[in-house]
């Protein structure tokens, strides 16, 4: 039988960084966002405002857009009190961070995700 881990890797991208946090499943949405700010805190000088507290930090999930071409995305608010696993999420998510804006509104995030083919082939177009 092959070893089970309880313990989900999640990405968390803000304008164009990001950071990464392991968590075990039983993890809150509250406690999630907890571990986010200490986290966010590196990312001081580098990201336009950070939050201040949890309260500070809504977070937004990749989801599916009905009638949109195939493999096109949006994103939306994650909601719920459960743990990581009551909200289905798979050992490897990407989320992203929304902070509180000053007039105490949450925007849709600002956020860039790294292509992974970035940088590959430019070997080949140089020469």
């Amino acid at each position: 039988m092959p070893k089970r881990s309880d313990v989900h890797h999640i990405t968390a991208h803000l304008h164009k960084s990001a950071v990464f946090v392991s968590v075990p499943e039983s993890t809150t949405l509250a406690q999630l966002k907890t571990q986010l700010v200490a986290a966010l805190a590196s990312l001081e000088g580098r990201v336009p405002v950070l939050p201040a507290s949890e309260a500070d930090i809504q977070l937004w999930e990749d989801r599916e857009i009905d009638g949109a071409a195939e493999g096109e995305q949006g994103i939306r608010v994650v909601e719920g009190e459960g743990s990581v696993l009551r909200l289905g999420w798979p050992r490897w998510k990407r989320v992203y961070v929304s902070v509180r804006a000053p007039g105490g509104e949450f925007e849709r995030p600002v956020y860039t995700v790294p292509d992974p083919m970035d940088g590959e082939g430019e070997e080949d177009e140089q020469a």
